[in-house]
């Protein structure tokens, strides 16, 4: 009697499993959509709270710690850059490094990669260990003072040669259309000016 109400409860449970799965299953779109509604917000928010933003000139280190002023690496131009942060997830900023690498065909779309490392030993240690076409310049965390860093995701805007902002994106992994879509139309604006 003991072994045939076992067989049952283990039979109610792997139906109420089965079904709760297949349940999940069938919304995948409802929560992609979600997904996309929120990070449209917040990029929205971030354009609408930071574009025109002054951004001061931040010391950045290249590779082998040269010490360079942000404005001279814009060299009086538009530029996009994608600041990254050694402590968000590092899938997230990686995957989007390597898209930028491997969207980049030509020099017309100028990108400046700012990483936030806690010492120069962990950036130098990242950049050995990984080959990216695209430079990496370490800055301090946090370089910008924004309200956007408190999420605790990377991001992009396009810097103009007056040191303001504009055309703020967070990339995320799961939209590689919307991200290419991002670059292309941040080509086309660069190369109208």
């Amino acid at each position: 009697m003991r072994s045939k109400m076992t067989i049952i409860i283990l039979c109610v449970i792997a139906l109420l499993t089965v079904g709760l799965f297949l349940l999940n299953r069938s919304h995948p779109d409802d929560e992609q959509a979600y997904n996309e509604r929120e990070l449209y917000q917040m990029g929205k928010d971030a354009n609408e709270h930071l574009t025109g933003r002054q951004v001061a000139d931040v010391k950045c280190a290249d590779s082998i710690g040269n010490i360079i002023k942000l404005s001279d690496l814009i060299a009086n131009k538009s530029v996009l850059i994608y600041h990254y942060s050694e402590l968000h997830c590092s899938s997230c900023y990686e995957s989007f490094l390597r898209f930028l690498d491997n969207n980049i065909y030509d020099n017309s779309l100028p990108i400046i990669i700012l990483g936030s490392y806690l010492s120069f030993r962990h950036f130098s240690v990242y950049i050995k260990r990984n080959v990216y076409m695209l430079p990496i310049y370490r800055v301090e965390h946090n370089p910008f003072q924004w309200e956007l860093d408190n999420i605790s995701v990377p991001y992009c805007f396009v810097l103009n040669p007056d040191m303001t902002t504009s055309y703020f994106y967070i990339p995320r992994d799961e939209f590689p259309e919307t991200n290419k879509l991002y670059l292309e139309r941040v080509r086309t604006l660069l190369s109208t000016n």
